[in-house]
């Protein structure tokens, strides 16, 4: 049995994060007048790829292998793109005045998401073996603590 990743599960936590970060943001800027939004982008990564290293232990009870993990923020990276793009794509488009066509800012664009989906994928990698190896942790002082207790 190869291992996977549920790649479905992540976009849902994703969008799902990625909306509630949205949604709590607007309101403390209405409620308090203090934008937060700059300081939340990187949430649903971390809380969806945390979730898939935890939920691999859960499933598979190893740690992943390096080209595995590799493997896995790839394609975590890759679903994050296709979630992502399109909706800064369309917030540039409604929410901006910039002429979005002009070829200066679509290479100053590109450029930048190339860099943040870069980050993003290293990242991943590092948390979603974190979070495989916290898993494992916890599951080893809980059959330690089983074992002294029975």
């Amino acid at each position: 049995m190869h291992p996977e990743i549920n790649l479905i599960r992540f976009a849902v936590i994703y969008v799902s994060v990625l909306i509630g970060t949205f949604v709590l943001s607007t309101a403390v800027l209405i409620a308090a007048d203090i934008d937060i939004s700059s300081g939340t982008q990187f949430l649903p990564v971390i809380a969806a790829t945390l979730d898939a290293g935890h939920r691999y232990f859960k499933k598979y009870q190893s740690l992943p292998e390096s080209g595995f993990a590799w493997s896995a923020a790839f394609k975590m990276t890759v679903v994050e793109i296709i979630i992502s793009v399109p909706v800064a794509f369309a917030f540039i488009l409604l929410a901006t005045e910039i002429d979005f066509f002009s070829g200066f800012f679509i290479a100053i664009f590109l450029g930048a998401l190339a860099f943040v989906f870069l980050v993003s994928f290293l990242f991943k990698r590092f948390l979603f073996m974190s979070a495989a190896k916290g898993a494992q942790k916890a599951f080893l002082k809980h059959k330690a603590k089983a074992s002294l207790a029975g």
